[in-house]
């Protein structure tokens, strides 16, 4: 397995996005904020958050611009979460990823919020392995 650790690695692929670039960049700075100490390291094609791995970034700039987040937690359990924070179906744009993981598309300005969201939920649920409460 590659791994490398590069300190602006992650931001020099986010800003290869152009209109997405400064969505990106808020989650990411999102990302260490729940997690301070943390730090984003490649691992093949994605930026694992690393210690925690409550989240992963793939950034796809070549064929479409598009930001993929791999996040803890299968996609039923942000259900009532996101209907309680007014998100309606947002979470029904999660796909199931590996066993306990959840895939979510940035794919324009406007997902930057349940994205957000979904940082949070993910973080939570890494460190309490609940998402009962926010």
């Amino acid at each position: 397995m590659c791994v490398t650790s590069e300190v602006n690695g992650l931001y020099d692929e986010l800003s290869r996005l152009g209109e997405l670039s400064p969505v990106g960049v808020a989650l990411a700075r999102f990302a260490e904020s729940l997690s301070p100490g943390g730090r984003f390291v490649r691992e093949r094609s994605r930026w694992v958050y690393r210690p925690d791995n409550f989240v992963t970034f793939a950034v796809h700039h070549k064929k479409s611009r598009k930001l993929t987040l791999t996040l803890s937690g299968r996609p039923v359990q942000y259900k009532s979460l996101s209907e309680k924070a007014d998100l309606g179906r947002a979470w029904q744009d999660l796909e199931r990823d590996r066993s306990e993981y959840s895939r979510y598309d940035v794919a324009r300005p406007e997902h930057l919020l349940p994205a957000a969201f979904f940082l949070r939920c993910a973080h939570h649920y890494k460190h309490r392995r609940t998402m009962r409460t926010i």
